[in-house]
């Protein structure tokens, strides 16, 4: 089983460090193994330079938790993708 918790907070540039960054993104996991039990927990990280908003806005710099949720999740798809690649090729 898996549980999945997002966080997002508006971030001004400035404060951080980071010139472009209008949000920080907080993904929090645990991952039950099925017959084992046993447990993993894990939290990321992300800085965007896409502004938080109450409501997802098609072709514009602001961006939903919602939306935010689908890109976390959508880099992964990417990462884990790439990584079986190269491990079922042998590169």
């Amino acid at each position: 089983m898996i549980e999945r918790q997002l966080a997002v907070e508006a971030v001004r540039s400035e404060s951080i460090c980071f010139p472009h960054a209008q949000s920080v993104v907080r993904a929090e996991r645990k991952v039950t193994h099925k017959k084992s039990g046993a447990e993993k927990e894990g939290t990321r990280h992300y800085l965007s330079s896409l502004e938080l908003t109450g409501r997802p806005a098609a072709g514009s710099s602001r961006a939903s938790p919602a939306h935010f949720a689908k890109l976390v999740r959508g880099h992964w798809t990417v990462e884990n993708n790439i990584h079986w690649l190269r491990d079922a090729v042998g590169f």
